[in-house]
């Protein structure tokens, strides 16, 4: 499992790539609007356009405090959009300070990747949604993930089945993710109601994060 979790990482790891170029495009756009203000350069339509891409971009950078946490949601926010689905996150990223980042790609790496999944089978636009939230209450923390799903879930042992006909060569992202909720204290519930799809992961906060 841990060989199946270190090769999650490296193919999310690229992601902090994207995020540089972000910021490099970010860079270049600041000083593109220094010239403008000074009068030194002619605006055209074409310019504008560049400069509202790159505002656009840079709105789908995550912010949640957590470094990692910020690389996979903004690459997983950049395929929503290529697959025209809306993908809401509120993550406090700041509480998972203490996990390693393999596990954060294992765990957060594998949801969304499961989500799109199931999200783009869905042939009506308005119902590809994706909502993401992670809070920290007192002792734990609490990540739930929620989509339209318009097929029929099978489960075995309180966690998804792969539909994939080659089993022995899919589904174990679900097994590494309950792994790593166990590892941290936790578990893993997941749930189907109607065309909705419910993951709820339950996460013990680090020792000196705890109430007396």
């Amino acid at each position: 499992m841990e060989q199946v979790m270190r090769m999650e990482e490296e193919k999310h790891r690229f992601s902090q790539t994207t995020i540089d170029t972000i910021n490099m495009k970010c860079h270049d756009l600041k000083h593109q609007l220094e010239r403008l203000q000074a009068g030194n350069d002619e605006i055209s339509r074409q310019a504008l356009q560049e400069l509202a891409d790159s505002v656009t971009l840079y709105a789908k950078v995550a912010k949640t405090g957590n470094d990692v946490l910020d690389s996979i949601l903004t690459q997983e926010s950049l395929r929503c959009e290529r697959y025209h689905i809306h993908f809401t996150c509120m993550a406090d990223g700041a509480r998972l300070g203490h996990m390693k980042s393999t596990d954060l790609y294992s765990l957060f790496g594998n949801a969304i990747d499961n989500t799109i999944e199931a999200v783009q089978q869905e042939p009506e636009e308005e119902k590809r949604v994706i909502f993401l939230k992670v809070t920290g209450s007192g002792d734990y923390i609490s990540i739930h993930l929620e989509n339209h799903c318009p097929g029929q879930v099978s489960f075995w042992d309180g966690i998804p089945q792969t539909d994939k006909p080659d089993r022995e060569q899919h589904g174990y992202g679900m097994k590494s993710m309950q792994y790593v909720a166990r590892k941290y204290g936790g578990n893993l519930v997941c749930r189907q109601e109607g065309q909705m799809f419910y993951l709820n992961i339950l996460l013990e906060a680090p020792q000196e994060e705890r109430q007396p």
